[in-house]
């Protein structure tokens, strides 16, 4: 059936995570994550992102530890997180274009990046994003505290596929969304500076 601009079909391709990605984790360090300035290479950390995106701005300048060569971030590439209550995914867009300085993840991070130009990045991060997939991921994650989601558990995530054009209107109309929810919120916070300011104002101009 067609609906909205997408077809829905019944014979899509049922395929493991494992089979059109290969799987990383992030980049080994030694110790805690110190900022060292002017090195030319950042560190995405949680910190630096939520299921809308990465914030580059907000990611440190480190050094790298270790002989291994590094696993640069590009563009295309799929961050999703190891460990804790949501191990939601999140795309590396172009906007890394926009940086100077090269990019690792850290450790805590899988590195997803697709096998064949026949698997969307964007719509595989929204598939992984989409109910049935995290609640697949709560019930194989382990661990008391904090939780941590197995790398077998992510490799055998079961991933629907439709053709690539399907993929692409999915993509579009999941891109189309962000962008929506980035002005909202740039609104709302316009509007919550604007009455903090006219609170203040108020509170200064008291006799």
């Amino acid at each position: 059936m067609h609906k909205k601009g997408v077809f829905v079909r019944n014979q899509y391709k049922h395929l493991e995570l494992i089979q059109i990605c290969t799987i990383k984790s992030g980049r080994s360090i030694r110790g805690a994550i110190t900022e060292v300035e002017d090195t030319g290479i950042r560190i995405v950390q949680m910190k630096d992102l939520s299921v809308d995106g990465i914030s580059w701005g907000s990611c440190v300048s480190t050094e790298l530890t270790g002989k291994s060569a590094p696993d640069w971030l590009v563009k295309g590439d799929i961050l999703v997180l190891a460990r804790g209550n949501q191990n939601y995914a999140v795309l590396v867009d172009d906007s890394i274009n926009d940086i100077n300085d090269k990019v690792i993840a850290a450790p805590y991070f899988f590195v997803l990046q697709a096998k064949t130009e026949k698997v969307h990045s964007t719509y595989l991060t929204w598939w992984l994003n989409q109910k049935p997939v995290q609640n697949y991921f709560k019930t194989k994650s382990r661990g008391t505290g904090s939780l941590s989601l197995p790398r077998s558990a992510l490799e055998n995530t079961e991933i629907v596929l439709p053709t690539i054009n399907e993929q692409q209107i999915i993509a579009s109309l999941y891109s189309n969304l962000a962008q929506q929810k980035a002005v909202q919120q740039e609104l709302i916070s316009n509007s919550e500076q604007l009455l903090a300011g006219i609170a203040q104002r108020i509170n200064n101009s008291k006799g």
